[in-house]
């Protein structure tokens, strides 16, 4: 789902609408299937209550995205700690924190797992590295770190409510991307019963029933956000994303209008309407906003696929490569990066070998993808029929 978000832990992401040779970008990724005893244990957490005024402010900890200018401030403050030679605990934590803002996730991951092993039961550093997994498509390694939260917090007498709030959040995107939809659903219920104005829970929850198609559903629960949430740009651009998928072209066009005069920054809501853009063969404006959205978030993997998208259409196609490729080299686990790459090197660049490789990947990557999956299947057979039907041709 972004894809939930692209998150609910970036937390909104991109849908793009289908087009030829392309798919659309769900707002969130299907996974492999967690144990169903493996979620029933973790589901299992203190029902101590969430009543918002005990619990620390959640907004401290699941900050929105920084605009450019805070993100120029958080670059500064990365090179300057990357620069210290001998950092302390804390100090570890907020580099890999303001790695992490700003969509360095590899960076990040490093400096996590540094703190870890100068503290192994660190809460916050284990929960947030299960996020960078899960923001990867690394649903198994994140219920590494999840496990291990649950397991430190039920040693406690009594944890704290934050603490909580953090954990349960993580687990139930966690839940959601291993098809355990149910679990997460409720887990998600819970927090917007706790707080009804924490907006994560409900652009997590509204995009795994986006994910499914029950537009429906997704609307209700995003309305509801926004009575909550005046204006919510997240939300909006939710909204956006059903009107689009309902054929409601001018509505979607305007819901990411208002989302993006209420955070010009929303990456998620730029790549959207330029996907609308590119669908209705307005390149220029198109170009325009997937440019701004790079600008914001050099990171951000979907911005990138799209990109590669339009320049195809626009027949700049070693400039559609370049980001393809980018897109990969952020995501390796992208099955719609590779997939387009792999459609790119058969179709204009006569690259049979290398798009075959692509589309084995494809069948081989963690996202439990069937449409992307199949589609690379029927390009597998069609690439092995063209090179029978040469060989046959030379004997």
């Amino acid at each position: 789902m972004f894809r939930i978000l692209c998150l609910a832990l970036a937390l909104s992401s991109c849908i793009s609408d289908h087009q030829e040779d392309t798919l659309d970008i769900p707002l969130s990724p299907s996974r492999e299937d967690l144990p169903k005893s493996t979620a029933s244990q973790l589901v299992a957490v203190s029902k101590e209550d969430l009543n918002p005024e005990k619990v620390m402010a959640w907004q401290h900890f699941f900050k929105p995205d920084p605009d450019q200018r805070k993100r120029q401030q958080i670059t500064k403050k990365i090179s300057n700690s990357e620069k210290k030679p001998d950092l302390k605990l804390d100090e570890v934590l907020e580099l890999a924190r303001n790695q992490k803002s700003i969509g360095q996730l590899v960076k990040a991951e490093t400096r996590y797992r540094e703190v870890l092993r100068r503290h192994p039961e660190h809460l916050d550093a284990l929960i947030e590295l299960a996020q960078i997994y899960l923001l990867r498509s690394q649903v198994e390694k994140s219920f590494d770190y999840i496990v291990a939260a649950k397991r430190i917090l039920a040693d406690q007498e009594k944890p704290k409510k934050i603490d909580l709030f953090k954990y349960k959040y993580t687990l139930s995107l966690g839940l959601l991307q291993s098809h355990r939809k149910d679990e997460g659903h409720r887990i998600l219920s819970e927090l917007i019963s706790d707080d009804p104005k924490f907006t994560h829970a409900y652009i997590a929850l509204a995009g795994s029933y986006l994910e499914d198609h029950k537009l429906d559903m997704t609307e209700f629960i995003a309305k509801r956000g926004l009575d909550h949430l005046e204006d919510q740009p997240e939300l909006l651009n939710i909204l956006g994303i059903v009107a689009s998928q309902r054929g409601q072209y001018r509505k979607a066009q305007s819901y990411y209008n208002q989302a993006l005069e209420k955070s010009p920054h929303l990456v998620s809501a730029l790549v959207n309407r330029a996907n609308l853009s590119i669908n209705k063969g307005q390149y220029k404006s198109a170009e325009i906003d997937l440019r701004n959205a790079i600008k914001h978030n050099p990171y951000h993997t979907n911005a990138y696929i799209s990109q590669g998208i339009l320049f195809k259409k626009m027949g700049r196609y070693t400039s559609a490569k370049v980001s393809l490729q980018t897109a990969l080299d952020q995501n390796p686990e992208n099955a719609f990066a590779r997939y387009n790459l792999a459609v790119l090197m058969v179709d204009k660049f006569d690259d049979k070998n290398t798009a075959l490789r692509l589309f084995y990947e494809v069948l081989q990557s963690n996202e439990q993808t069937a449409e992307i999956k199949e589609l690379a299947k029927v390009q597998i057979q069609g690439l092995r029929d063209s090179r029978l039907s040469m060989e046959s041709k030379n004997m």
